[in-house]
């Protein structure tokens, strides 16, 4: 099945003239057999194997020299390292994960906030829980929004005073589901950011965006490593400016002083922004 004497005239993907045992116009293997389980096994070992070493160096060289794999990035040697938007799915994913088990959210209750279900006219108890918004809110919030806002807290306020445990696991569900759609809404922020900070270097917002991501990566492995003493979790700010400030000399060069209030800007921006997006998710959830 080796020898040329065995190989089909034409590629069975692109129907290409095949002059060997890889087609030379996709590349793909010509000779298509059913697939074995060996074969099934060998591929997913091999598949695994590779992406593991390349996630470890990855991350070994993140950690351990600030800066230096974004500047290998954008110097153009990038086989031996997961790309930056893989290195920030895998991290995020893995934090994420762990937030969910060691903190279930979903499940926390609300202890000696329990009050009596306020009792209807015609003496049932009220329907515990939170309604969602119908169509007829959309439109008064349309005409008059200041008015609808302060009527849909005011029934929010109500609803929570029936049952505050609802509250509590509604808007620790839409902070779950929520939060690393936000995360990854700062990236691009940072990159926006970083481009204005280094505006004179005239550097391509794409270069920008492969340090944030990188940055970020850091960041939620920071929180990672906070998640057995959230206490911990203080310190991040300090943590951060501590490796950001080498990173942005390894990664663009220059005097050491300017990257240090660079990175201070970076620090600030990032803390008012995780702040906003944690009054902003709960806000949301009340007013959906």
């Amino acid at each position: 099945m080796t020898t040329t004497d065995a190989l089909p005239a034409h590629c069975p993907n692109c129907a290409a003239a095949v002059v060997g045992p890889y087609c030379a116009h996709c590349g793909q293997r010509v000779i298509v057999e059913p697939p074995t389980l060996w074969a099934f096994i060998h591929e997913y070992v091999h598949h695994y194997m590779a992406l593991e070493g390349k996630l470890m160096r990855s991350l070994w060289l993140l950690v351990r020299h600030p800066g230096r794999l974004s500047r290998e990035y954008m110097a153009g040697r990038r086989a031996c390292y997961v790309t930056p938007l893989q290195l920030y799915l895998t991290v995020s994913f893995v934090f994420f994960l762990l937030l969910h088990f060691a903190h279930p959210l979903a499940t926390h209750r609300v202890e000696g906030a329990r009050h009596p279900q306020v009792q209807q006219a015609g003496g049932t108890a009220a329907r515990p829980g939170l309604q969602p918004a119908t169509g007829a809110d959309a439109v008064r919030a349309l005409h008059d929004p200041l008015r609808w806002l302060d009527n849909r807290l005011a029934k929010r306020e109500a609803e929570l005073d029936r049952d505050p445990d609802a509250a509590v696991r509604m808007i620790s569900r839409s902070i779950e589901r929520n939060a690393p759609y936000a995360a990854f809404l700062i990236v691009p922020a940072v990159a926006a950011l970083l481009q204005l900070l280094y505006r004179r270097r005239q550097l391509r917002y794409g270069m920008h965006l492969v340090f944030a991501l990188h940055i970020q990566s850091f960041v939620f492995l920071l929180f990672v490593a906070t998640l057995a003493v959230p206490a911990a979790q203080l310190l991040v700010p300090a943590v951060l400016f501590a490796y950001l400030v080498p990173a942005l000399r390894e990664a663009y060069g220059g005097r050491l002083p300017p990257h240090a209030l660079r990175a201070g800007v970076l620090v600030g921006a990032g803390m008012a922004a995780v702040l906003a997006t944690m009054v902003a998710l709960p806000l949301a959830a009340l007013l959906v």
